[in-house]
């Protein structure tokens, strides 16, 4: 008998409970272990869905990202009454006002972190604490003795594994999800029993039944989970949220964000443990902790926002390829469901051949495909050969197994009819080329190849094809191209051998049809590389500077105590979510101004300082002077042009990183260009130019920005504030305080080496216009329905 997992829409519909915990703890005594397992069957299920590594996460109810990494539950979008009503027995005001919070879809560990998972990151270095198991055994039982400062650590390791945004849950998304549609005391109903939870039974909530008492963890999963497929949200071991501490829930968020203001030193508990009474295992049960506590009663799991729906166009699927009667398709939220007959929905998969062609739909197509574990052809339908009128255009969306440049090149991804004009992604070199005969091994131009993509990273390549040209992009930048006349095309299967010469995971290909404009082409990269957290750089116009997509995250804004050189204004150090935004890949440049100028935009005219214009960044341009420059490209672009946030500034020059620099713990003149007599501490001393280099002049970071230490200061929308008590944790711009001065950031050539760590701060009055300022623009994204 074939046992199916139940899908998401069929097991929503089951009865739902709900669960939390507040208050303070009561000792207890005993031990015993319940295993219930629970399998979720569904008669739909026909046929087994494939299971796609990468991309579970949209169509899974349960997946991971990673084989350490935490099992994920996925939790649906949905509005809920947050708190306990006063009629609630043994309740407090400390949980109202109740109020109705709309959460939107997320997912959530299915259990608490275990042991085993947090010794992988303590392991792999992510992790610096050791946590005791109070002599009761790690594994799979949750892990505890972790603070929330601890907890970060982790989530940030999670984070830098998987190209995930790792994070805890936000107090309103924990209790939605542990309620799971319920609403009252429990989420098994008005009362909970210690065959249900792992709580001191010697103390059960009102008019519940007394239990046993175990007085200390068990293995998480121990007992039945909710209707979300959530462990132990109710007691075993106490879980930290994002959350700082509020005394009520007036004025909190009802976005289901978490509430990161009021008091920050401490942070909220939820769900109770197995040394709480039964009471304050309530769904509604909120309680506080000092953020560095550890104690042997709580522990954590991990949320994850869902990436967003693909980019909406008017054919898609996924075609199994050996099984062309079996499909899936993506529903109107951008999930994937499963059909089993293909002609029924209007679809045509033709027969098991490279060149089936699917029909398009107003000239588009998009095939979504799932590579087999055991290596060989993928199930992308080649459309074969194609009359070109405006163009062609390919996006592949694929995920490194291992890193650029390790000797496994990728095969060809498109020819031209007469098997000409191949272009290649090799990984042995490191390279993209595009070979103007594929059958001669010598004719091979080739172009470098961008660092910083490693393992786990998605990368988008694109290819544009017109009646006499072609280029291929990497995630948006042009890294070569060629000019000829060809009428017809052919996408090329081979690019879709996944085994032992192919180390990516293929995971998205969108075809365009007649659809090769550079507009065209910015609209569908940016949209992707957001659904997928990665970068994407474009222009939107020739004289704009060159924009690189930052994908959404959550850093570690500052710096710590133990940073070597640091300052108390770079403290308290804060967790900030920053939303996807675009930021200049270098600073403004001497000749992006100048046309600022030419075309009356900008009034000044600044020195050079006889150093040459050109490609050096500008100087000599005060914070009022780029609000001029900003104007003008917006209304040269319709875009909305600012001067980037400075947590948007630090986010994006760390780019992953946690260290001093985003090169590691030292920084030195060959990366960057500074005062290299006076390096910072423990790094080696170098040159001293005395001037500003031309913008690129060293490799660029981990999103592919130039300059983002050193060269020249650049100025940030915020007003100057002596520390980041009380400043925004959305990553948006700090506009109280002094404004008269305004935020730099990057240090320049004329700064020590420890001005250029990634936390250094500085300030200067809006007016000033000096030899080490300029600047880098951003503006935010606001993608368009396609």
């Amino acid at each position: 008998m074939r046992i199916c997992i139940m899908r998401l829409s069929d097991w929503l519909s089951f009865s739902v409970r709900s669960k939390s915990w507040k208050g303070a703890m009561t000792p207890i005594n005993g031990l015993a272990l319940m295993m219930i397992s629970l399998a979720l069957v569904s008669p739909l299920c026909a046929q087994d869905a494939p299971i796609d590594p990468i991309f579970s996460d949209r169509f899974e109810p349960f997946f991971k990202d990673c084989p350490d990494c935490p099992t994920m539950a996925w939790i649906p979008a949905g509005t809920f009454t947050q708190g306990s009503p006063t009629s609630e027995p043994e309740s407090s005001n400390i949980e109202r006002p109740q109020r109705q919070v709309s959460i939107p879809a997320f997912t959530m560990g299915q259990t608490a972190v275990s042991f085993e998972q947090w010794d992988a990151c303590v392991a792999d270095g992510g992790c610096t604490h050791n946590p005791g198991d109070a002599g009761w055994g790690g594994g799979n039982r949750p892990v505890i003795n972790v603070s929330w400062d601890d907890a970060q650590e982790y989530v940030t390791w999670l984070s830098n594994k998987t190209g995930h945004d790792y994070r805890l849950p936000s107090e309103s998304e924990w209790e939605f999800a542990t309620r799971a549609g319920t609403t009252g005391r429990f989420n098994t109903g008005d009362c909970i029993t210690t065959g249900q939870a792992n709580f001191n039974g010697n103390f059960p909530a009102p008019g519940c039944p007394a239990g046993i008492v175990r007085s200390q963890t068990v293995p998480v999963a121990s007992f039945a989970p909710n209707a979300f497929g959530l462990y132990a949200t109710h007691g075993n071991g106490a879980e930290w949220v994002q959350d700082c501490w509020n005394q009520n829930y007036e004025d909190a968020p009802t976005d289901g964000s978490a509430w990161m203001s009021g008091d920050c030193s401490r942070a909220m508990v939820r769900g109770g443990s197995w040394f709480s009474g039964g009471n304050e295992l309530r769904s509604a049960t909120r309680f506080l902790n000092s953020r560095g506590t550890r104690n042997n009663h709580i522990g954590f799991r991990v949320a994850r926002s869902i990436p967003p729906p693909l980019p909406a166009v008017a054919q898609n699927g996924l075609i199994d390829w050996f099984n062309p009667d079996h499909g899936l398709f993506l529903d109107s939220d951008g999930r994937v469901a499963e059909w089993t007959n293909l002609a029924a929905q209007g679809r045509n998969t033709g027969s098991s051949s490279a060149a089936t062609p699917v029909d398009g739909v107003d000239g588009r197509r998009m095939i979504r495909f799932n590579s087999p574990d055991n290596g060989g052809h993928l199930a992308y339908p080649s459309p074969g050969a194609q009359n070109l009128a405006d163009g062609y255009s390919v996006f592949v969306v694929f995920r490194l197994n291992e890193p650029l440049g390790n000797g496994n090149p990728f095969p060809r991804l498109w020819r031209g009819a007469d098997d000409s004009h191949a272009f290649f992604l090799r990984r042995s070199t490191g390279e993209v080329e595009i070979k103007a005969n594929p059958l001669a091994v010598a004719a091979r131009p080739s172009h470098a190849f961008a660092d910083g993509f490693e393992t786990g990273d998605f990368a988008i390549l694109t290819a544009r094809l017109t009646p006499t040209s072609q280029q291929l992009y990497f995630n948006g930048a042009l890294v070569d191209g060629s000019e000829s006349t060809i009428g017809s095309y052919t996408i090329d299967d081979s690019l879709f051998q996944i085994g032992n010469s192919v180390r990516g995971d293929i995971g998205d290909v969108l075809v365009y049809d007649h659809s090769a404009s550079l507009d065209d082409l910015d609209e569908t990269g940016l949209a992707l590389a957001e659904a997928y957290g990665t970068t994407w750089t474009f222009r939107d116009c020739a004289d704009c500077p060159s924009m690189v997509m930052i994908p959404a995250g959550t850093f570690t804004q500052g710096s710590p105590e133990s940073e070597q050189e640091s300052y108390g204004r770079e403290r308290p150090q804060r967790q900030v979510n920053v939303s996807a935004f675009a930021i200049g890949q270098t600073e403004v440049t001497f000749a992006q101004w100048d046309t600022c100028v030419t075309d009356g935009g900008c009034t000044h005219v600044p020195d050079d300082n006889g150093w040459g214009r050109g490609d050096r960044p500008v100087i000599r341009v005060s914070w009022n002077h780029t609000q001029q420059y900003l104007t003008w490209l917006s209304n040269k672009t319709g875009h909305d042009y600012r001067l980037p946030t400075e947590s948007e500034r630090e986010y994006a020059a760390r780019a992953g990183s946690t260290g001093r620099f985003n090169t590691g713990d030292c920084i030195t003149t060959d990366q960057a260009n500074f005062r290299g007599t006076a390096p910072a501490q423990g790094c080696p001393t170098g040159t001293y130019l005395l001037q500003t280099l031309p913008v690129g002049s060293f490799a660029p970071n981990a999103f592919g920005l130039y300059d983002t230490h050193g060269n020249v200061f650049e100025w940030t929308q915020d007003c100057w504030n002596s520390n980041y008590n009380g400043a925004p944790t959305d990553g948006s711009a700090w506009l109280t305080g002094e404004c008269n001065w305004a935020v730099m950031r990057g240090s320049a050539w004329n700064v020590h080496g420890d001005g250029l760590r990634s936390a250094y701060r500085d300030w200067s009055s809006r007016d000033s216009s000096n030899i080490n300022i300029g600047f880098r623009v951003a503006r935010s994204l606001t993608p368009e329905a396609d």
